[in-house]
């Protein structure tokens, strides 16, 4: 940079030279570009919505939850406390009729009006109480009182004499004990009511009845809130205490799955009079009571929703004074990058742009830097000026050598093709060199066993016309010697049968291999006649040959270059994988591989190959028997032809002394040949 005052002391020191890499300026990317304030303004509305969902989240799993756990708390203490007030309302009923029944007992003898004085105390000192009345042993009612502060206008003289022989109260009477019955519309008041009976001197029955409506209001007194109902209800459903002043009088039932919800020990949702409630249930002492304190669902979310909203609009309000922030501070710094940007397009025009001022480092810093790029770029380009006009001079002198070059490697490729044919060519002819060899020799059995057991037939054939000629022949001579002539036949007909699929598996795969013609075959037909003809080879080594091919798989495809494959295959196995070892076994095992191709894997379990020899064996005139016969050509060759020929894949996988796998991935069409 030493030389950059000279540089800029030039007439052209304040323009920088175009340049095609300039060409469309600076605001190429601006099109998914963003300003300083809309960024910020997204990252401040992305910060409030994650407050917001942060706020709904606690609100929906902290807070919603423990305000329901609180209110099922406060449920269930005042559901107690009703109970217990329902429970002492009661045992104040009982306590009060086991009272008067004593006075009365111990007074058999007294008048009506002593009774009418009893009875008459015992229902104003009942708060619930609507009226008591005495049923003669006939079960009528003798003496009856009704509460002041009914409002129905039942009279009580006109029930004296009353008929209560067939009433369930007298019919189920307990004799000995005081009882409580369930809900039932009373025949004096014509109103659902609760009775409490005790049994008089004679068989008389002394009754007490409380009213539902009278005894909902008692219970309800407690009760703070006017949100807060509460219904006391038996196991079956009915309704003993119902503060709903339009059903007051009449029977209900709650629904079966709203009294199996109430006697759960938690508190629970419930739909009561078309609306959502939060009910607690508590049993009335020892009585099949359940005490059930509702509120309001909507009620018991409310304090969680009115703080939701509270700090919904805390953060509203803090978004808007944050971003009345972000508009004050980002109006300088917009400045600011507007000139850089002004600078720049300069820059871009060719002009060193002129030093400014900014009150902020971070922009001093760019601005100096912009100027210093500018001095560089006009120093850079001079020297790349100077550098351009060297390299095109070499490029040209580097251009000639190369099309020199190129012309000679164009030979040189079509050398190799050549070659590489004629190698191809040599291995097929070498291959069938001995496929003949093998047949000779493989034929040479057949063959002499036919001619040994037709010699024998020819001596048995003289030894019958000898017989034949003397007269003396017996039947067992001619049966034996029919047998001999059968078994003989039968010989010469497998041996025979034996040469002569020797004799035509050779010609179908040498005419394959030499006109190397395309056309649909069973991929078993074509293993199964290899493996005759390298049978010799394989007898001779110990191996046994196993085939694991689908009988019906076909190809379309060139079945000379498939055989020569499997040939040189199997062959590198006999040589390689199971040299200077006896015996041995190679599989040769074909599957599908979808719809339009097939895995051929043809698997010995000999010496295996080290890893520095797996990476070349495919490599021309590689080999690792180099002075024993290898010529280093078996396995490229194979490479070739079913990369090219049949236009699949290939790949080993082996482990030294485990064995070697070759697979073959095949096209069940091979590719049309150019």
């Amino acid at each position: 940079m030493a030389l950059l005052p000279n540089l800029t002391s030039s007439p052209v020191d304040n323009r920088l030279p175009s340049s095609p890499a300039l060409e469309g300026g600076l605001c190429a990317g601006s099109a998914s570009a963003l300003s300083i304030q809309t960024l910020l303004t997204r990252r401040i509305l992305l910060i409030a919505a994650v407050q917001v969902l942060l706020l709904l989240a606690i609100a929906k799993w902290q807070l919603y939850p423990d305000i329901e756990q609180l209110q099922n708390s406060l449920n269930s203490t005042l559901a107690n406390n009703i109970a217990r007030t329902a429970n002492d309302s009661l045992t104040r009923s009982i306590h009060a009729i086991k009272a008067t029944t004593s006075v009365m007992n111990d007074n058999p003898g007294a008048n009506d009006s002593f009774q009418m004085a009893a009875v008459r105390l015992l229902v104003d000192s009942q708060p619930a109480a609507e009226s008591a009345y005495i049923i003669s042993p006939t079960g009528r009612i003798d003496t009856i009182a009704l509460s002041s502060h009914r409002t129905n206008a039942v009279d009580g003289a006109n029930r004296r004499g009353l008929d209560m022989s067939r009433n369930l109260l007298f019919l189920k009477r307990n004799r000995t004990e005081i009882a409580i019955s369930p809900v039932f519309i009373s025949s004096v008041s014509e109103q659902l009511q609760v009775a409490v009976t005790s049994p008089l001197r004679f068989g008389a029955l002394l009754v007490l009845e409380l009213g539902l409506s009278s005894l909902a209001k008692e219970v309800n007194a407690p009760v703070l809130g006017s949100d807060i109902s509460v219904l006391i209800t038996d196991n079956s459903g009915q309704l003993v205490a119902n503060p709903d002043s339009k059903q007051e009088g009449q029977s209900v039932m709650l629904p079966i799955e709203m009294v199996n919800a109430l006697s759960r020990p938690t508190s629970t949702d419930i739909t009561w009079n078309n609306q959502r409630w939060l009910a607690t249930s508590a049993p009335v002492g020892k009585l099949d009571w359940w005490v059930v304190v509702m509120r309001p669902a909507a009620s018991v979310k409310a304090p969680v929703d009115a703080i939701v909203r509270l700090l919904l609009f805390a953060n509203a309000l803090l978004l808007v004074f944050s971003y009345s922030a972000l508009l004050y501070a980002t109006r300088s710094m917009q400045q600011a990058t507007h000139t850089l940007i002004t600078d720049a397009q300069l820059l871009e025009q060719g002009t060193i742009p002129p030093e400014h001022h900014f009150r902020i480092l971070e922009w001093q810093q760019i601005d100096a830097s912009l100027r210093a790029m500018a001095h560089a770029l006009l120093y850079r380009e001079t020297l790349l000026k100077q550098s351009n006009d060297a390299l095109e001079a070499r490029v040209h002198e580097r251009t000639q050598h190369l099309e020199e070059v190129n012309t000679e490697l164009n030979r040189a490729m079509q050398r190799l093709r050549s070659t590489q044919d004629e190698l191809i060519q040599s291995g097929k002819m070498a291959a069938l060199g001995s496929m003949v060899a093998g047949v000779a020799h493989e034929l040479n059995t057949p063959v002499g066993n036919a001619r040994l057991v037709a010699t024998t037939l020819l001596d048995r054939s003289r030894d019958l016309s000898t017989l034949l000629a003397t007269g003396r022949v017996s039947r067992k001579e001619i049966d034996q010697i029919a047998l001999d002539f059968q078994y003989a036949a039968e010989i010469i007909d497998k041996s025979l049968d034996r040469a002569s699929e020797l004799v035509r598996s050779f010609k179908q795969v040498a005419s394959d291999q030499t006109s190397n013609q395309r056309r649909r075959f069973k991929l078993f037909d074509v293993v199964r006649e290899n493996e005759l003809l390298l049978s010799p080879r394989l007898l001779k080594a110990g191996v046994t040959l196993k085939i694991d091919v689908p009988p019906d798989l076909e190809l379309d495809s060139f079945p000379g270059d498939l055989g020569q494959v499997i040939t040189n295959l199997v062959e590198n196995a006999v040589v390689h994988a199971y040299a200077d070892q006896p015996g041995g076994v190679i599989e040769i095992c074909v599957r599908p591989q979808g719809e339009d191709k097939v895995l051929l894997q043809i698997v010995d379990h000999g010496h295996g190959i080290d890893g520095a020899t797996l990476g070349r064996i495919f490599d021309p005139f590689f080999t690792t028997r180099m002075g024993r016969g290898g010529t280093g050509l078996g396995l490229s060759i194979v490479y070739g032809i079913v990369t090219k020929s049949l236009g699949g894949k290939i790949s080993v996988d082996s482990d030294v002394g485990r064995g070697t796998t070759f697979e073959l991935e095949l096209d069940l069409v091979a590719p049309m040949r150019p």
